[in-house]
């Protein structure tokens, strides 16, 4: 074996940067995939907490409706709204009282 020879490693394609970058590739995939719920669920909870305080539930339900969301009925004091894209997935609940909209949880 001369000098000019190269090795038996060096023969050898390295393939751990091509399994590398895949890994990093169906990272990025899952992230871009699942961003658009995450966001959804921030958007919900934000819409929420900007309602102003002793809001009526007509108030509640026409600005609930201008951004495609829906709240139901008041019972016991509490309301549900919710993003009906999401299946009930993504929600808030609202506490009512003779005031109107109490608070958010």
């Amino acid at each position: 074996m001369s000098g000019n020879e190269p090795s038996k490693a060096e023969d050898k394609p390295s393939y751990q940067w091509v399994f590398i970058g895949m890994a990093m590739m169906m990272l990025a995939g899952v992230g871009v995939a699942y961003y658009p719920f995450f966001l959804a669920t921030r958007q919900v909870q934000t819409f929420c907490k900007e309602l102003p305080a002793g809001a009526s539930i007509e108030v509640v339900r026409a600005r609930a409706a201008e951004v495609g969301y829906e709240v139901s009925p008041i019972e016991g004091g509490h309301a549900l709204l919710e993003d009906p894209l999401s299946y009930g997935r993504r929600t808030c609940n609202l506490r009512f009282g003779a005031q109107g909209l109490l608070g958010v949880e």
